[in-house]
């Protein structure tokens, strides 16, 4: 994770005020636990100290090991007379709180921690505010509480929300809206910017940059607000100059896949839906319902990516795919899981990686739609790592800003780094969770938690499974599964020499026929195994184009790839995983990749909903209900998540002649 100011709280006032005051920060909420009873003979001002510091340590708890960041915890309350006001539990308790407020001064208390990770300084406050709220009559009282502005809020109010019956008395607006900015900006200077940091810290890292030919990226450093300086300093400090020297000396490197290929086998697999597998598909079924009714499994989805190849300026999961009622990719794949969940009657938890780009629009996107109604307490979000940009000519580390170095995710592979430095490992696992169902977020056709894909991966003692596609040309643009000495490998399209390609069986298949489509099952100890390795996973080069400011601070947006990307891919972990196999589905009912913007030759909005369409009438008209054609519809997965879900749910001899949403 890249350096920053880190505020721990989901809050949007907060992070609306850092925003307005020019901060540069990402937010990290801190856990329910941080929340905690008054002590007992606990003034309010202790109980409210104590939270702050307890959210700041919170997500410290939540970081790698060794980030640098500053971290702002803050906390909230109402009193009057000294007694805490907390907020309402429903309409009544709110009307209750409103009524004994009216008429009378109140008291807003805010306790503030900033902890400063790299130096180890904890610097603490409190603000107070008093509010005078007018004798609101009972007809008044009434009006306000139909608005619903009061939920969830410490007193039943928000000033921000423009409520003209509150008047400041005395103190800070800012602390009365959530974040007290003057006590922040305070601390900050009295405590973390002392007046000799900017030439010392310079000088230290021009010693420590010149070791690595990096002396550029203090370009800048004289233009930078002693906040900003003290960020890139952090920022600096957690590159690894010297892993990255490396690997910019190995960047062309030719992956010689033909030792692999000269010994490649066909990977054991089994077919999804035929009865004549190895293991019998009932057996398997029965296998994966067990594992569901025990509530050991969990799914993880990675959805760090932007729809930006698709003219979407927003994380691809909120993409609007469903044909009829534009149903997001996020709406979708929460619906399959908990349509699985109360099948089985055990909580099925979804992780959800996003990258540092998408993370805050999508914790607040799901916050919104109320997650679609899938349970706070079993969605684990957490943003995958990062790794510098360097230059393709010379492997100097990019800048995005004159004080920000250009960070890039660190591709699907991070997710095994970043599920454990998150602590999502070891609450999946404290939960009694013993396999993680992966997929990526731009397919809405993948069966989450299939019962027949879980039985087999579990009967057959595999650590790590993976569903393919049989490809439909030799070319075609998946990564291609095969065994070698006992070992599956995938080989990226593009490392695939065309003469190995084209090799085809006796029965004029394709010998290399194994296509991923990047849905895996997981067992979760190898998994706590592997992360504990350094360099489980190898870095993988990306050559691209990426946004720079130049050394006169000029931003350069190049036509042509100009740096290099480094990243790891999850299925270079199958070589270790024992006992690994392929579940061959089809395509048609399983992968409907979102990747190209209208126009393009595949995979793109208008195929994707169609592909979807087909799919769903093939379920209708499995119980008998006829779709005229031309017409669209959808299935919401809590309506019906297999056809044998819509017996009775809609009439055999139906036609449908307009486009419908089944929910």
């Amino acid at each position: 994770m890249k350096t920053h100011l880190i505020l721990a709280s989901r809050s949007p006032r907060r992070r609306e005020l850092l925003e307005e005051a020019g901060y540069v920060f990402c937010v990290m909420p801190a856990s329910d636990a941080a929340e905690d009873a008054v002590h007992s003979g606990e003034t309010p001002e202790e109980y409210v100290k104590r939270l702050a510091f307890q959210k700041a340590a919170d997500v410290l708890d939540q970081l790698e090991k060794g980030t640098q960041a500053i971290l702002i915890g803050c906390d909230t309350l109402v009193t009057v007379k000294g007694k805490i006001i907390g907020k309402p539990k429903d309409r009544d308790d709110a009307r209750r709180i409103l009524q004994e407020l009216r008429g009378t001064t109140h008291e807003v208390l805010s306790g503030l921690c900033l902890w400063n990770t790299y130096e180890g300084i904890v610097a603490e406050g409190i603000d107070r505010t008093i509010l005078q709220m007018d004798a609101i009559s009972d007809a008044e009282l009434e009006e306000y509480l139909n608005t619903e502005k009061w939920a969830g809020k410490a007193g039943a109010f928000g000033y921000q929300d423009g409520y003209d019956r509150l008047h400041i008395v005395s103190g800070s607006e800012s602390n009365v809206v959530g974040l007290p900015m003057e006590l922040l900006e305070h601390l900050i200077e009295d405590h973390f910017i002392t007046p000799v940091i900017s030439k010392k810290m310079k000088e230290t890292l021009q010693t420590k940059l010149a070791a690595s030919h990096q002396e550029h990226l203090l370009d800048h450093w004289d233009s930078l607000t002693e906040l900003q300086q003290t960020l890139l300093r952090n920022q600096i400090d957690f590159v690894d100059f010297d892993q990255l020297a490396a690997l910019y000396q190995n960047r062309d490197t030719v992956i010689d896949t033909e030792p692999l290929i000269s010994r490649a086998e066909e990977p054991p697999f089994y077919v999804l839906g035929k009865e004549q597998n190895q293991i019998g598909r009932q057996t398997a079924i029965r296998a994966g319902e067990e594992l569901l009714r025990s509530g050991k499994a969990a799914a993880l989805v990675v959805a760090g990516g932007q729809g930006t190849r698709l003219g979407f300026e927003h994380p691809k999961g909120m993409y609007p795919i469903g044909a009829v009622n534009h149903t997001t990719l996020f709406q979708i794949h929460l619906e399959k899981i908990a349509a699985r969940a109360k099948k089985y009657g055990k909580p099925f938890p979804l992780c959800v990686m996003t990258s540092p780009v998408t993370h805050q629009e999508t914790v607040d996107f799901l916050e919104k739609h109320n997650r679609f109604g899938f349970p706070e307490d079993d969605l684990y979000i957490f943003p995958q790592g990062v790794m510098p940009a360097v230059s393709l000519a010379d492997g100097k580390v990019l800048l995005s800003s004159p004080g920000e170095i250009a960070f890039t995710p660190d591709g699907h592979g991070g997710m095994l780094t970043a599920i454990e430095n998150s602590g999502t490992l070891d609450r999946l696992a404290k939960r009694g969770i013993e396999q993680l169902f992966y997929f990526q977020i731009d397919n809405p056709l993948v069966d989450i938690g299939n019962e027949e894909f879980l039985g087999y991966h579990l009967l057959s003692g595999s650590e790590l499974s993976s569903q393919a596609v049989r490809k439909q040309f030799p070319e075609e643009r998946v990564g291609n599964i095969i065994r070698v000495d006992g070992r599956l490998h995938v080989i990226e399209y593009c490392d695939l020499p065309d003469d190995a390609a084209q090799i085809r069986k006796p029965d004029g298949t394709l010998a290399i026929w194994a296509g991923s489509i990047a849905v895996h099952i997981m067992n979760l100890a190898f998994l706590k195994k592997h992360a504990a390795m350094k360099d489980s996973l190898p870095f993988h080069i990306a050559k691209k184009k990426v946004p720079y400011v130049d050394r006169q601070g000029n931003l350069r947006k190049p036509p042509e790839p100009n740096a290099i990307k480094f990243e790891r891919f999850i299925f270079d972990l199958l070589p270790a995983a024992e006992n690994a196999i392929v579940v061959e589905v089809d395509a048609r009912h399983h992968f409907a990749p979102l990747k190209n913007a209208s126009g393009a030759a595949t995979d793109t909005p208008e195929s994707v909903k169609k592909q979807c369409r087909d799919f769903y009438v093939e379920w209708l008209n499995a119980v008998g209900v006829e779709v005229v054609p031309g017409v669209a519809v959808e299935i919401s997965p809590l309506f019906a998540n297999s056809p044998a879900e819509l017996t009775g749910k809609v009439a055999p001899g139906t036609r449908i002649t307009s486009d419908r949403y089944f929910a």
